[in-house]
Formats: structure tokens, C-alpha cells, sequence
């Protein structure tokens, strides 16, 4: 049985929860109950810094959820690997030490799983305060196109 370890990363502050509410989500559609092949452990993670290298130790799997600033259209989704993560501008993670340099340092060491992804959704620049309606308008237009691809992503390391 392969074990798959789903990690939201944010804080409890503004757009910087949507890596939770996306793991929230994914409980909520019964995420785990859909790949019987696999043990599927949820999580969130208040900004975890180099902590997060801990928190990947000895899982086969993972995928990290975060927010990201890159100034394009909010919920966007994108999928990046260690390896293409600090080619993107907008650097996940807004904390002292981020998802990306986490990932480096787990990487120097030799701690990575050897199957991790990570989804960045966009949350704009945060130059503007958003209302209810707009942080709801990202947030499903993000989980749409989170939800499939984390499924894929699922789906490929069952099989393979």
C-alpha cells in the first residue's frame, strides 16, 4: 500500500488559508476513499518553514498545497516539482523561510520523498482587500482545477 501525504500550508490570515481550505476540501469530497490502493493522510501546516523537511521524512509521497503571489489571475493552479520550483517568480510562501527553500534544504540533505509535487494556487498581490464573494470566487475556480490534477497525480503513483 503506498502512503500519500497531502499537506496544506498557509496561516489563518487572509488568502494565505487556501492550502487549507483546498485540504478541507479533498476530506470533504472523500478524497482517500476514492483510491483504496493507497493510505491517504491529510493535513494542514501553519507556515511550517524548515519544518516541513520533518514533515516529509519517510513518506514515499506527498503533495504541498500553498498559496503563491505571482501577479497573475487569482485561482490559478499551478503544478511544479523541486526541480522547476525556483524558476517560478512567484516564490510560494511569504514567510521567513518558504516552501522553496524548505525544499532546498531537503533536498541537500537527501530528505525529499521520492514522489513530491506542489500545487501553487494564486491569491493575486494582495494589493487590494477582497470581499467574501471574490475570496469564494477563487477559491473555486482553484479547486477546480486542483481537485483533477491532485486525482491524476494520485492516480499515477498507484499505478506505476
Amino acid at each position: 500500500m503506498t502512503s500519500i501525504h497531502i499537506i496544506g500550508i498557509g496561516s489563518p490570515m487572509g488568502l494565505d488559508c487556501i492550502g487549507w481550505e483546498a485540504v478541507k476540501e479533498l476530506q470533504r469530497r472523500a478524497l482517500g476513499q476514492l483510491f483504496p490502493g493507497g493510505h491517504i493522510r491529510l493535513s494542514s501546516c501553519d507556515r511550517p518553514g524548515s519544518r516541513l523537511v520533518t514533515l516529509l521524512e519517510q513518506t514515499p509521497a506527498a503533495i504541498l498545497i500553498d498559496a503563491l503571489q505571482g501577479g497573475t489571475t487569482p485561482g490559478e493552479v499551478y503544478r511544479f516539482t523541486p526541480e522547476n520550483l525556483s524558476a517560478y517568480p512567484g516564490a510560494l510562501s511569504s514567510h521567513d523561510v518558504g516552501v522553496a527553500q524548505a525544499l532546498a534544504l531537503g533536498a541537500a540533505l537527501g530528505q525529499l520523498p521520492p514522489r513530491l509535487v506542489i500545487y501553487g494556487i494564486e491569491t493575486g498581490t494582495g494589493e487590494s482587500p477582497m470581499n467574501e464573494a471574490d475570496t469564494t470566487a477563487i477559491f473555486e475556480r482553484a479547486i477546480t482545477g486542483l481537485y483533477p490534477a491532485v486525482c491524476n497525480d494520485i492516480q499515477s503513483w498507484l499505478s506505476s
